[in-house]
């Protein structure tokens, strides 16, 4: 059922590439791929729905493309991140889909803005996790900024580029020469503090992670207890080093943590913290309790 949903999806996309999305018919379609209209419609909702599940299936072998590039690499790899975001331009080239994307966006189709919203949602949230990825833990709450910024810099380069070159730009030294911009903008960030994201737009990026993030948000609050609290505390800065390491290594040692991480709250009390320290503590000791 699946190979005969997926020509149907084929027959589909090559009559709206030469037809156009608005003058190919259902029926179109139905002759095309020489099916009956109730399979049609046992495989779709609609026409919008059709075109819908082509755009996924691509954005589907897109991200499982970016998936196998990372396997056995490092996640911070600039150069790897450069090619993962190269496979989806290459994805949309290679199954001719610029001319979809471009009637789905400009679209006043309420079922189809919906879709590029969501659409576009999905890949700010990857782009946002891998900029953690890149610039560290540090710039955790600007991660959408960051990935705004990313995009906003290399559809804006390609389009110059299109205007007035002949030759085909190569995506790859474009990422890393916006990557290698952004090191300063990160170092911003990080010292300013500032984000023009609503917390809700964050909120709804967040939950579409592929990896939860609470480990990420307490290894930056340790960081800020160093700076802080804990700035002139030989003993304590050298506990909250060591669980900073161990967390940002993936580590397993969950005996490990859990003995250190308890006594630095022995410690911590000893010192009479305040209760706002105590419960940042307490919350990591009840991950690895």
């Amino acid at each position: 059922m699946e190979n005969r949903r997926y020509h149907v999806m084929q027959v589909a996309q090559e009559l709206f590439l030469q037809k156009g999305f608005s003058q190919t018919s259902i029926q179109d379609i139905i002759i095309h791929a020489n099916i009956s209209k109730g399979t049609f419609y046992n495989y779709f909702d609609s026409k919008n729905d059709c075109l819908i599940a082509i755009l996924k299936y691509a954005q589907k072998e897109a991200l499982e493309r970016r998936k196998q590039l990372l396997l056995g690499e490092r996640a911070d790899d600039r150069v790897i991140f450069a090619k993962q975001i190269a496979i989806r331009m290459q994805v949309n080239r290679e199954q001719s889909l610029l001319p979809l994307f471009g009637f789905v966006f400009h679209s006043k189709d309420k079922e189809l803005r919906e879709f590029t919203k969501k659409y576009h949602l999905y890949e700010i949230a990857w782009l946002s996790e891998r900029f953690v990825d890149i610039f560290g833990e540090e710039v955790y709450r600007f991660s959408v900024d960051g990935a705004v910024a990313i995009l906003g810099l290399t559809q804006q380069y390609s389009l110059v580029w299109s205007f007035y070159m002949t030759e085909e730009l190569d995506i790859e030294p474009l990422i890393l020469f916006i990557l290698r911009s952004l090191d300063a903008v990160a170092a911003n960030f990080k010292k300013s503090e500032e984000s023009f994201i609503h917390d809700d737009i964050f909120a709804q990026v967040e939950s579409l992670w592929e990896k939860p993030r609470k480990q990420d948000k307490t290894i930056v609050s340790l960081q800020d207890l160093m700076k802080t609290v804990f700035a002139e505390d030989e003993l304590a800065q050298q506990h909250l080093q060591f669980i900073i390491t161990e967390l940002k290594s993936g580590s397993r040692r969950t005996y490990v943590l859990q003995s250190v991480v308890q006594s630095f709250l022995t410690h911590c009390k000893k010192t009479l913290q305040s209760k706002e320290t105590l419960t940042i503590i307490k919350d990591l000791l009840k991950m690895y309790g």
